[in-house]
């Protein structure tokens, strides 16, 4: 009879039970001050801007959080696997793509709320200086007078002054705070979404220009490897001269780009490198990729934006 294996009793946290009673208060109590501080920064930056600008600042405030509480829940996660990590950096990073658009695009919840408006003061009684001899009926007749008021204006020429002062005075209209803002963050936006359509444009250049493997003798072991992962899309298989290196490639039609000397690579290494190729098909990482450029490009401005774009392309190589 073969000797039973030690049985070893499972756990569900490791150390001391104070430690993670202490871990798990302090988590609780940055999240809270965290919301306090999203609310202070919403009515810094509303004194700054338009109130119209309220949805956007919420937004963006949002998703700094969400990427700052990411890069803490990463840390934590340091012992676990690649994949893990790069599961917490894509949501992050999904959050704060989609928070900024839902902030705009939902409709606003408005509670209907008694508001009480001062009445508007009376105005002051014109002064009328009796001369001796005139009795209140002379009064009331000043007081009824063109000449006590003032000429009455048209409501034309009113409008006439109220819109030809502003621009005798102030000359060319200057652009506003909140126009100058939008301004640079489209400028911004424009950058990094131009050069994500660059890229994605010279793969699919190379893509097209390319001939799909019928016959390489690394294909049978590419078939049978992408059978073990259970990959059961359509999947190409390419091979050419302008590849300097492996890679994986295509959002919605995947395809594994080989270079030409590949042909002569020893049989560990082609399964190494088809193995790797493979796992970024089956785990979509090239619409992991596009998601976190496109964050980038909606929060260029924000340095956390950047840092998680970085993590997760370093798990995604690691995953």
């Amino acid at each position: 009879t073969e000797p039973d294996e030690p049985t070893t009793q499972a756990r569900f946290v490791t150390g001391s039970t104070l430690r993670h009673v202490m871990v798990m208060t302090a988590t609780g109590a940055l999240s809270l001050m965290s919301v306090f501080a999203v609310d202070l920064l919403d009515l810094f930056f509303l004194s700054l801007l338009d109130r119209a600008w309220l949805p956007v600042v919420d937004g963006l405030l949002k998703a700094t959080l969400v990427l700052g509480l990411a890069g803490l829940v990463s840390l934590t996660l340091a012992r676990a696997s690649a994949a893990v990590r790069h599961l917490v950096w894509t949501l992050a990073l999904s959050s704060a793509l989609l928070l900024p658009v839902l902030s705009v695009a939902l409709p606003r919840w408005q509670l209907p709320l008694v508001t009480l408006t001062s009445p508007a003061p009376a105005p002051a009684p014109a002064a009328v200086v009796e001369a001796p001899g005139t009795g209140p009926a002379l009064s009331r007749r000043a007081a009824d007078s063109p000449a006590v008021h003032g000429p009455a204006l048209e409501p034309s020429a009113a409008a006439s002054i109220s819109t030809v002062a502003p621009r005798e005075a102030g000359g060319t209209p200057r652009p506003s705070l909140s126009m100058v803002v939008l301004a640079i963050w489209a400028a911004g936006v424009v950058v990094v979404v131009g050069r994500l359509a660059i890229g994605l444009a010279a793969v699919a250049w190379l893509s097209r220009r390319t001939v799909r493997v019928v016959d390489a003798p690394w294909l049978a072991l590419a078939v049978e490897l992408a059978s073990g992962l259970g990959i059961t899309r359509r999947l190409r298989f390419l091979q050419s001269a302008r590849a300097s290196m492996p890679m994986a490639a295509g959002i919605f039609t995947p395809s594994v780009l080989m270079p030409e000397d590949a042909n002569r690579w020893p049989l560990e290494r082609l399964r190494i490198v088809l193995l790797h190729e493979l796992a970024h098909v089956k785990r979509r990482d090239c619409l992991t990729h596009v998601i976190a450029q496109l964050a980038c490009a909606l929060h260029w401005f924000n340095p956390l934006a950047w840092i998680a774009a970085r993590h997760i392309r370093t798990e995604r190589e690691r995953a």
